[in-house]
């Protein structure tokens, strides 16, 4: 899936996207002072999209975010996951952020 938002400068925004486990937060005065509007896209990966590394399994969905313009503020992401260990040789879970280069990067 896709959705894309709207993000206004004064405005604070709150979204959730349901069904994909993911809740965004983004602060007002996030946008430069110059800009109004900005387009936040967001795109659910399949897993066949992602490599990992050998011995590695998701847990959680995994999602490319791209903003129009570079944020001046900190955006809060909560991702929801779900693992067992019960019947894995697992111990532990790690997390991992990866970006991509852009004009905005």
């Amino acid at each position: 899936g896709e959705t894309q938002l709207i993000i206004e400068t004064v405005k604070q925004s709150y979204f959730e996207w349901k069904g994909y486990g993911l809740k965004l937060y983004i602060p007002e005065n996030a946008l430069p002072q110059d800009i109004n509007k900005c387009a936040l896209t967001i795109r659910a990966l399949l897993p066949g999209q992602i490599e990992l590394l050998p011995g590695h399994i998701l847990t959680s969905a995994v999602y490319q975010i791209s903003v129009s313009v570079k944020l001046t503020r900190q955006v809060d992401l909560h991702i929801q996951h779900c693992a067992s260990f019960e019947n894995s040789d697992s111990t532990s879970l790690c997390f991992v952020v990866a970006r991509k280069k852009s004009k905005h990067s």
